[in-house]
């Protein structure tokens, strides 16, 4: 494979600008818990409920579908709190007392799974089934034909990283996790007891994985290791610890002798459960972490090229292919950098951020009022709720993005949480304004918020993740929000929303470099430095930790913001803001080639109808 060597074309073009670059880079997911949960989530054991389906109608569809979430959420119970507030309601055993299954032998399991339901799924005669029903069909086809095509590649996930791997998200969905009586309590404790089985389930993975040079890094493990440490603070000090007592001071159920004595045992627990497991983590990745072959990105891997080219496809939900999307990203960068230059050379008094930012917010309200001004104008109202703001655990902030977001249930009976960095809630500035609106409304609570009120989506749809539409979505949304800040001069909203796609462009073809030009890390970081100073090894080694991530952002932005700029040329005067975003949410998240089809129906039909 012959490697590419850095476009100096763009590196001369941006020069020095004195703009900073806006490092909107967040970290939203369905998924905190496990890369590995990116499956379809289908036991064995529940896999004869689809297979015995008389595959005639559309009512028998619906069937399958239905089965296919139930499946999906029994497997995994950490997806089950998340995702539904009563097992009961669809008839499932309540496992809220339970971690995933991380076993070699679980995915394995998975991969059967996803081949029989996409084996049933082709047994539909797709010209009897509803319109509704035929996006249903496309979607799961995709998914499932999506995640198959990426077996051969499983052994190159990194679960255990420094970017919300197994030892993050895990407590970090368990804080997420409401508890609202005894039960729950008791459930939350038990769930600490598994940590040990959990963590040798995900090492015994890692071990094979290292005795073939596929785990991340070693610089990678040094800073899982050195986080683990840092989580092991005294328990009384340990943010698990302290929100378990938030919840459990707010129980009526339970008398204060009683509050006591179950906050011992969970001080009790992570002492002789949690912290030991993590010991053994820490043991087990000095033992393995020198194994890799890995110093940079997946390049180095067997058929590295084609692994990142598949994650493009993940990333991007469309087929363009690596030279296309490096082509796409340069010559994005070129354009977004020439009209910076252009806009500062003939008005040089905006060439100081510090001189044109306004004044910040007085209170989170304040500035959560200005994030619901904007929705308004520009989105009809679908009665969302507030969104809840946790404060990331102060020891992960150097690693974590600045915000992230976990979603609403789909029954819209458990309310998200927007994780902010505790300098945000201090700073409150136009900086921290765009974060919300990507995190709160109208970005991923809004649109997670929407898409599940929805009736007409089946639940398996609400629950799999395409990434390439929602994180699209919440980074196009950053650009809404550059341009509603009244700068009191137009020309420092397009100069700001400029610099916003330089940065996505420039982060894009850091992520390309690595992982299929084969760039060292060494050399993108001393080239790049000049745009994101002391940042740019956080960032690098984001990118190389989460391959393909930068992808879902900047891509599914730019995929948006030109659905948009089509439709406009399309409806002139026609054109409704609100009704256009309505279209974009409502079927929820779907591969971006999907999003383009409804598009163009809509146009289409909107301009017979004016005829």
């Amino acid at each position: 494979m012959q490697q590419k060597y850095f476009n100096h074309k763009t590196i001369v073009t941006i020069i020095s600008i004195s703009l900073s670059i806006l490092l909107l880079f967040q970290g939203c997911t369905k998924k905190t818990t496990n890369e590995r949960s990116n499956l379809t989530n289908t036991p064995s054991s529940s896999s004869t409920i689809t297979e015995n389906i008389n595959l005639t109608n559309s009512t028998e569809f619906n069937n399958f579908l239905d089965n296919m979430f139930i499946e999906y959420i029994s497997f995994s119970p950490l997806e089950m709190s998340l995702l539904i507030s009563s097992p009961k309601h669809y008839g499932l055993e309540d496992t809220s007392d339970k971690l995933d299954d991380y076993s070699d032998e679980s995915l394995s399991e998975q991969y059967d799974n996803l081949s029989k339901n996409l084996e049933l799924l082709n047994c539909f005669d797709v010209r009897g089934l509803t319109e509704q029903q035929q996006l249903s069909y496309k979607i799961i086809k995709y998914y499932l034909e999506l995640n198959l095509a990426g077996k051969e590649f499983s052994d190159y996930t990194y679960n255990i990283k420094h970017t919300l791997g197994f030892h993050i998200g895990i407590p970090l969905t368990l804080s997420q996790i409401p508890i609202e009586n005894k039960n729950d309590a008791y459930n939350f404790i038990n769930r600490l007891k598994q940590f040990p089985t959990s963590i040798k389930q995900l090492m015994k993975s890692e071990n094979m994985k290292a005795g073939k040079g596929y785990i991340q890094p070693e610089y990678i493990s040094n800073k899982v290791i050195e986080q683990c440490k840092a989580f092991m603070t005294s328990p009384e000090n340990n943010f698990l610890y302290l929100s378990f007592c938030d919840y459990i001071n707010n129980l009526n159920d339970l008398s204060d002798l009683e509050k006591k004595s179950i906050k011992t045992e969970c001080i009790n627990t992570l002492n002789e459960y949690v912290y030991p497991a993590y010991i053994n983590l820490i043991a087990e990745l000095e033992k393995i972490k020198s194994q890799t072959i890995i110093t940079s990105g997946v390049y180095t891997f067997p058929k590295g090229q084609e692994y990142y080219a598949h994650l493009i496809k993940i990333n991007t939900g469309t087929n363009i292919t690596p030279d296309d999307l490096f082509e796409w990203a340069n010559n994005s960068l070129i354009e977004s950098s020439t009209n910076i230059q252009n806009i500062l050379k003939n008005n040089p008094e905006l060439s100081s951020l510090d001189k044109i930012q306004p004044t910040p917010f007085n209170s989170f309200d304040e500035l959560y009022k200005k994030c619901e001004q904007l929705t308004k104008d520009n989105f009809y109202d679908y009665n969302i709720p507030k969104i809840n703001s946790k404060t990331i655990p102060p020891y992960l902030e150097k690693d974590l993005p600045s915000a992230f977001y976990l979603p609403v249930s789909i029954d819209m009976k458990k309310y998200g949480n927007m994780f902010l960095q505790n300098s945000l809630h201090n700073t409150l500035n136009i900086n921290d304004f765009v974060v919300v609106c990507h995190e709160g409304i109208p970005g991923h609570h809004f649109q997670f918020s929407i898409a599940y009120q929805q009736k007409n989506i089946p639940n398996i749809r609400k629950a799999i993740s395409f990434s390439c539409f929602s994180e699209g979505w919440a980074s196009y949304v950053e650009g809404m929000a550059l341009n509603f800040i009244d700068y009191k001069n137009p020309l420092i909203n397009e100069l700001m929303i400029n610099n916003l796609n330089a940065s996505y462009a420039l982060l894009t073809l850091i992520d390309i470099y690595l992982h299929y030009y084969g760039i060292s890390r060494e050399e993108i970081i001393n080239n790049y430095s000049i745009y994101f100073g002391n940042q740019i090894e956080a960032i690098v080694d984001r990118a190389i930790a989460n391959p393909g991530e930068t992808l879902h952002y900047a891509y599914g932005r730019y995929f948006i913001n030109n659905l948009k700029e089509k439709t406009m040329k399309s409806l002139g005067e026609d054109f409704d803001i609100k009704e256009f975003h309505d279209i974009i949410l409502m079927n929820g998240e779907i591969p971006l080639f999907l999003l383009e089809e409804i598009v163009t129906n809509y146009i289409n039909t909107k301009k017979a109808n004016s005829i």
